[in-house]
C-alpha cells in the first residue's frame, strides 16, 4: 500500500513538474528556434461618408466607402505600425488635396474624409459641365498571409471629373518580420529576368488567348515596340505569382483589369534557392 501511496506521488510529482518545464521552455531561447518571423492578425473595418449625410451611392450623392484591414498584430508594434501606415497611404492617396499623404501627413481617416469633400466642393465650384456628384471606394484585403509574407489587394474605383469613372488594383507584398515591401528581384536569382518575362509572356498570350504567330502590338496591345514587359503589380500565393496589369496599362479601358497566375513549378530553375518562396513552401508543404 506504501509503494503504490508513492508510485502515485511520483507519478503526480513528475506531472507537475513536466508542465513547469514546458512552460519555462517558452520562455527559454533554449528549449525552442523561435521564427524572426510572425504572422500577421487583422480585423476587418468599414468606413462610409457622405456629404451632407445623403445616401451613399444614391444619384448626386458625393460619399467615400472604405473597407479595409485593421492589423492587431504582428512581429513588433513598429511593424504593425508601418503595415496600418501602408494601408492607409492608400485610402488617403488619389483623392484631391492628398498631397500630404506621402509625407506621412494624413493622421486618420477623418483627415481624408474632410479633405476630400473640400475637394469636390471646389471641383464643384469651378466646372461648369460636371454633375456635381463625386465619389471614391476602396477595398483592402489579404490575399495571402504567412509567417514570412503577407500579400494585400488594394482595389479603388472613383469619379473626380471625366468621362467615366476610375478604378484600379494595387498588389503588393510585405515581410512580415519587417514589414518592409518585396520586390520582384528579392525572390529571383541575378540576371533571371528574360528567363521570367519569357515565362510570364506564354502566360499572358494563354490568358488573353493572343495567338503565337500574332505581335502584341498587331493584336492591340499596349507594349513598346511592342515587346512584351512584367507589369508592376504581381502577389504572392502559396501556389505561385499573380501578375495583374490595370485599364490602359496593357490594354483599352473597356478591357478593364488583366490578371494572370504563374506556377512555381516553372519557376523553380530561376527562384532563389533559400529565398522567400522557398520558405512559403516549406511552410505549406508545396
Amino acid at each position: 500500500m506504501m509503494l503504490a501511496e508513492f508510485r502515485r506521488f511520483l507519478a503526480k510529482r513528475n506531472s507537475k513538474i513536466g508542465a513547469l518545464l514546458c512552460l519555462l521552455c517558452l520562455f527559454s531561447s533554449g528549449c525552442h528556434h523561435e521564427s524572426a518571423s510572425t504572422p500577421v492578425q487583422f480585423e476587418m473595418k468599414d468606413w462610409s461618408k457622405s456629404e451632407n449625410n445623403c445616401p451613399v451611392r444614391a444619384e448626386g450623392c458625393s460619399y467615400l466607402d472604405f473597407h479595409y484591414p485593421l492589423i492587431t498584430q504582428a512581429a513588433t508594434p513598429e511593424v504593425k505600425k508601418q503595415l496600418n501606415d501602408n494601408i492607409l497611404l492608400y485610402l488617403s492617396e488619389d483623392t484631391w488635396d492628398q498631397e500630404d499623404a506621402g509625407k506621412g501627413k494624413i493622421k486618420d481617416l477623418e483627415q481624408v474624409t474632410q479633405n476630400f469633400f473640400a475637394g469636390a466642393q471646389k471641383e464643384r465650384k469651378e466646372s461648369k459641365y460636371e454633375s456635381g456628384s463625386y465619389f471614391t471606394e476602396k477595398n483592402v484585403k489579404i490575399r495571402f498571409s504567412s509567417p514570412d509574407i503577407v500579400a494585400m489587394e488594394f482595389k479603388g474605383k472613383e469619379y473626380t471629373g471625366g468621362a467615366h469613372p476610375n478604378y484600379y488594383t494595387e498588389l503588393s507584398n510585405f515581410k512580415t518580420k519587417d514589414g518592409s515591401k518585396i520586390s520582384l528581384a528579392e525572390l529571383f536569382q541575378a540576371d533571371s529576368l528574360p528567363k521570367l518575362t519569357a515565362i510570364a509572356e506564354k502566360h499572358f498570350r494563354d490568358n488573353q488567348k493572343i495567338p503565337s504567330d500574332k505581335t502584341l502590338k498587331e493584336t492591340g496591345y499596349f507594349f513598346d515596340t511592342g515587346v512584351f514587359k512584367l507589369p508592376d503589380n504581381f502577389s504572392i500565393s502559396s501556389t505561385g505569382i499573380t501578375f495583374l496589369f490595370n485599364p490602359y496599362e496593357a490594354a483599352p479601358y473597356a478591357l478593364g483589369d488583366i490578371s494572370f497566375d504563374v506556377p512555381y513549378e516553372e519557376l523553380k530553375d530561376i527562384l532563389k534557392p533559400e529565398g522567400l518562396i522557398s520558405q512559403i513552401q516549406k511552410n505549406t508543404g508545396k
